[in-house]
């Protein structure tokens, strides 16, 4: 979670975290929160497969959550590509992100750096190898 500004740290996760704004009831993929002494990094995680498009309107949502809770960023995967690396695929109030980062990875890079972590850093619990073996 470095590259996005977390902290290395303790790092935990969970899913489908309830959320109210306004009235509705949101349930991000999930919350993603780094620990190191007392800083604390928090972003929620919106994960799409397959041909699902991330929408706006979900994600300008989770802005809002997490601007109101104090989290740092939203953080995206899905099959979509950015024009320009580093720029987010959806289009996105500009207001939105002022105090909340937007980040996104594509499923690609997910698995480049999966391919990268098994093949020249190893992974040592067998469990997680094993994993990483049957996906790439």
């Amino acid at each position: 979670m470095q590259p996005v500004g977390a902290p290395a740290g303790v790092l935990e996760a969970y899913t489908e975290a309830p959320f109210l704004l306004g009235d509705a009831r949101c349930y991000p993929d999930g919350l993603i929160r780094v620990t190191r002494g007392s800083r604390s990094w928090t972003a929620l995680v919106e994960v799409k497969s397959g041909t699902d498009e991330l929408q706006a309107q979900q994600l300008e949502n989770y802005l809002d959550i997490a601007r109101e809770q104090g989290f740092d960023a939203v953080t995206t995967i899905s099959n979509e590509i950015p024009a320009t690396a580093g720029q987010h695929p959806t289009k996105i109030d500009k207001r939105k992100i002022k105090k909340v980062a937007l980040h996104h990875y594509s499923w690609s890079q997910v698995l480049s750096e999966a391919v990268i972590q098994k093949e020249h850093r190893g992974v040592a619990d067998s469990d997680q190898a094993w994993i990483l073996v049957s996906r790439v």
